[in-house]
């Protein structure tokens, strides 16, 4: 066998450093345009605003709001006020069929229901608390939709750099098998070395169609949160961008604590609930109070006197039922309604503080990388070069490195990516965004 000539070797050492090390050449050819043709560039601020305009899940959770401050309207009204008429059908002394003149018979008799023991205001009342239910209800939704968009936006960045990443080696490798079949035909180098990096881009591929599926399913979730399943999104991110992420040490773990519970929307609505039960244990009890009808009536023909005219009072006589069981029943759930509540702050500040410790190793690991390893890198990539050309090293020791150096790209981005979500994660748990 032949050592292999100078310009193959220097051609190769190219190929690999441009595929592998993207930052340190000239240009691109790879993007996730090429892939997906009808890519949309959208930035975080861009896809919050779309979010909010166009999840059909926030719009029919606004439909309940509405639904639910009708309900307030309804429960202002007063009952309506009865009417009765009765009048003679056919008089068998007078022989005549609906006699209206004064031989004839006709009675009115008008009544209007009055609600005793304030139960109209405590309708109100409750109906508006349903409101707030319903409005926390949403900026509950809100709270965790948005959380799941960030979480795709953020995985989907780092997904598309990976695949770039990917698509770039395997172009490398593959004319770089060209070049090792042309090398191999002239009896410069072994067979062996040509399999070798055909296995190679196999595996690449592989692993760049796993990344492709963990794509789709993002861009599906994407597409749904952003009602718009039939585009691509590219996410942009401006470069300073990771070197202004928030220092989780700033923050006192007590302090997040009682923010969360003053700030959760789940919180708001554990509390609501509570407070609606024991309005309704209020008008449970205002129920077993009877309400009054008060009536006026006239009677033409019919009573003790011609052209008669009531007063007339009606109530009810709460012997048998006072409305106990419904008492009982509104009693009982404020008390679940209170443990219900005391689990939820149990909850959040459990969630508060696993996430704070998450957040804390997530910023550990990302500011254990050295941030001189990319140019050290790229000098020690000629050093590769130089002793490959010099066959110091063989081709498998050689490929070992680029692949050692492309998982150390794909850790450092899950690094940084570990520590992006371990923030928003933090804004989800607290339930208002203080870090960015």
């Amino acid at each position: 066998m032949k050592p292999i000539s100078q310009s193959g070797i220097l051609f190769i050492g190219l190929w690999l450093l441009r595929c592998v090390f993207p930052e340190y050449t000239q240009a691109q050819s790879f993007s996730i345009s090429a892939v997906y043709p009808d890519t949309i560039s959208i930035r975080l601020r861009e896809a919050d605003s779309l979010f909010q305009v166009k999840n059909l899940s926030l719009i029919a959770q606004r439909y309940q709001i509405d639904a639910a401050q009708a309900s307030v309207w309804q429960a202002k009204l007063w009952p309506n006020p009865n009417i009765s008429i009765t009048q003679g059908g056919f008089d068998p002394q007078t022989r005549k069929w609906f006699d209206l003149s004064s031989s004839g018979e006709t009675a009115l008799q008008l009544q209007q229901l009055i609600l005793l023991a304030g139960k109209r205001n405590k309708q109100i009342q409750l109906a508006r608390t349903n409101v707030a239910l319903n409005q926390y209800s949403f900026f509950d939704l809100l709270r965790t939709l948005a959380y799941t968009l960030h979480q795709d936006f953020y995985q989907l960045y780092f997904l598309q750099r990976s695949l770039i990443l990917y698509q770039q080696e395997i172009d490398a490798l593959m004319h770089m098998v060209d070049v090792l079949k042309q090398q191999y035909a002239r009896g410069f180098v072994a067979q062996k070395e040509v399999l070798r990096v055909q296995a190679q881009v196999i595996d690449l591929k592989s692993q760049y169609q796993s990344v492709q599926a963990q794509i789709a399913n993002v861009e599906t979730e994407l597409g749904i949160l952003l009602q718009d399943p039939n585009s691509y999104y590219k996410p942009v991110l401006d470069s300073q961008y990771f070197y202004h992420l928030t220092d989780i040490r700033n923050y006192a773990l007590a302090d997040l604590i009682d923010s969360a519970l003053s700030n959760r929307a789940d919180i708001h609505v554990a509390e609501a609930n509570l407070r609606y039960s024991q309005q309704n244990y209020s008008l449970q009890k205002a129920l077993a109070i009877p309400d009054l009808t008060l009536g006026v009536g006239y009677d033409k023909n019919g009573s003790y006197v011609h052209n008669a005219n009531f007063l007339s009072a009606a109530i009810d006589l709460p012997f048998f039922n006072r409305n106990q069981g419904n008492i009982q029943a509104a009693k009982s759930i404020i008390s679940y309604q209170q443990a219900q509540l005391q689990q939820a702050q149990q909850t959040v500040i459990a969630q508060v503080r696993a996430a704070y410790q998450q957040a804390l190793a997530a910023q550990q690991q990302y500011q254990s990388i050295d941030s001189s390893f990319y140019p050290n890198f790229a000098q020690l990539l000629q050093e590769v070069n130089v002793n490959y050309q010099r066959r110091n090293i063989s081709l498998l020791e050689f490929l070992d490195f680029y692949d050692a150096y492309k998982q150390s790209v794909l850790d450092y981005q899950q690094a940084l990516l570990n520590k992006i979500l371990s923030i928003e994660t933090l804004n989800y748990v607290i339930g208002r965004r203080i870090f960015r």
